[in-house]
């Protein structure tokens, strides 16, 4: 099948054939599990809007968080003439994953937090605070990532998912 899509930032235009991408995959594609994501731009850029602010993240990075999220769901695929708006399917699957896999989600928010309560410690703060931020959350995220795992469901979606969007491959 057909595949033709454009780069937002450069305008750069892709075509090429993806041989396994079939019909139950676009259909796959063009389905959202949450309200609002197949709706208008502007539904999309309201449920952006009104994703809570994660405890311990600054309000500036999370607003260009959502500035980004809003670029990367505009991202659109020609396939066989029909159009997928692959970057509100990413954005599903992001917000599918912190729906029902809470240990990983918890385990992120509990890294922000212990990053930030340790970059107020004086001294330690100013000597490894900056580091603590960033290794904190990602330390929560595996071992919650670590017991979602345990039950095998978040590996298996992941897996489902990869193979949806592996299936645009172009020869």
């Amino acid at each position: 099948m057909r595949i033709d899509a454009e780069d937002l930032t450069t305008g750069e235009r892709f075509t090429g054939e993806a041989e396994k991408l079939t019909e139950d995959d676009i259909a796959e594609m063009k389905s959202y599990r949450f309200a609002g994501l197949d709706g208008t731009v502007r539904d999309v850029d309201r449920l952006i809007d009104n994703l809570d602010n994660l405890p311990g993240v600054n309000p500036d990075k999370w607003a260009e968080a959502r500035l980004r999220l809003k670029e990367m769901s505009k991202a659109v695929v020609h396939a066989g003439g029909v159009v997928i708006h692959v970057g509100r399917k990413l954005l599903d699957c992001v917000l599918y994953a912190f729906r029902e896999y809470p240990g990983a989600t918890f385990g992120a928010i509990f890294g922000l937090i212990v990053g930030a309560l340790i970059s107020m410690i004086p001294v330690i703060g100013f000597l490894i605070g900056g580091l603590a931020q960033i290794i904190a959350p990602l330390i929560g995220a595996v071992i919650g990532y670590r017991e979602d795992l345990r039950d095998k469901k978040l590996k298996r979606t992941i897996q489902d998912e990869i193979v949806r969007f592996r299936n645009l491959e172009t020869g």
